[in-house]
């Protein structure tokens, strides 16, 4: 028997299962033997394994926010197959996609941002399933990147003033923007400042 696969398949080998578990050979050319003593069974099968050799992409997407005590993600991605994007299934968020062959990928988010120490290269991270996986070569995973940038803080001080020669006026507390969240306020009263 010879195995010949289609243009974007390869043969992977000679099965003696229609699981393909029991492997044979790995060459494209296959010719049945038996050991001594043993005979043919009728209806024998052996089967043929192929897989899709198709280069399979999957890229999370890169953004930055301004620090804000918020966790951050990004579950943007973009999937290609043999180069051409595939178009995410609607109603899915942009988390699912059908390749041209009908088996679906479902991505899953695992990367998120919360601090400036959280920035990382490649730390939007995602796993995934793939229908029928080993019907295909691999998947390459390109991972984008999350960015927490510090927050600008202004701290308003009243002004005052004073003749020459009397006493140091007393200057009121300084004043917070109002748009800081709760928990960066909560933050800040940790920090003791001096004039």
């Amino acid at each position: 028997s010879i195995g010949v696969a289609d243009d974007e398949y390869t043969l992977v080998g000679w099965y003696a299962d229609e699981d393909c578990t029991e492997l044979l050979s790995e060459e494209i050319s296959f010719v049945p033997t038996k050991e001594d003593g043993e005979e043919w069974v009728d209806g024998t099968t052996f089967y043929a394994k192929f897989q899709c050799v198709k280069p399979i992409v999957i890229t999370s997407a890169s953004e930055t926010w301004t620090y804000d005590g918020e966790e951050h993600v990004k579950e943007v991605y973009t999937v290609t197959y043999d180069g051409k994007t595939v178009t995410a299934d609607k109603g899915t968020e942009g988390k699912q996609f059908t390749l041209p062959t009908g088996d679906k990928i479902v991505i899953t988010s695992t990367g998120s941002v919360t601090d400036v120490a959280d920035t990382k290269a490649k730390n939007n991270t995602f796993t995934y399933t793939l229908e029928n996986d080993d019907m295909y070569s691999g998947v390459t995973t390109v991972f984008g990147n999350l960015t927490i940038t510090p927050a600008p803080i202004v701290i308003t001080v009243p002004s005052n003033s004073k003749e020459y020669g009397t006493g140091d006026p007393t200057f009121e507390d300084g004043e917070l923007p109002d748009d800081l969240s709760d928990n960066f306020k909560n933050e800040l009263k940790d920090i003791d400042t001096k004039a």
